[in-house]
């Protein structure tokens, strides 16, 4: 038997633990880390976690987008999804470019 990873929780009560620190590593990775941040770019971060809780996605059976994730459907299909339900143009559906620093 191995040792558990020490980041896994099990899944709490109010849904996948995607926005805390305690991670599974499934969930661990640039797509989640991204998912996160193209939700908070495009929602704001408290509105973001709260439609990844809340919205039911049509195209995943009505699941919010936390338990489509915890589901296994891949990050980006979610994304996809959550664009297409509140009408985000293309050109906001890609992380913006950080601003070049200055020397």
């Amino acid at each position: 038997m191995t040792a558990a990873h020490p980041r896994v929780r099990t899944r709490p009560a109010g849904g996948l633990a995607c926005w805390g620190p305690e991670t599974s590593p499934r969930e661990v990775g640039v797509r989640l880390s991204q998912f996160r941040a193209l939700m908070d770019q495009e929602f704001g971060s408290a509105y973001a976690r709260s439609l990844a809780r809340t919205h039911a996605l049509h195209a995943f059976g009505d699941r919010t987008a936390e338990e489509a994730i915890e589901a296994g459907v891949p990050v980006r299909s979610v994304w996809e999804a959550l664009c297409d339900d509140f009408d985000v143009p293309p050109e906001r559906r890609h992380l913006a470019e950080p601003p070049e620093k200055r020397r």
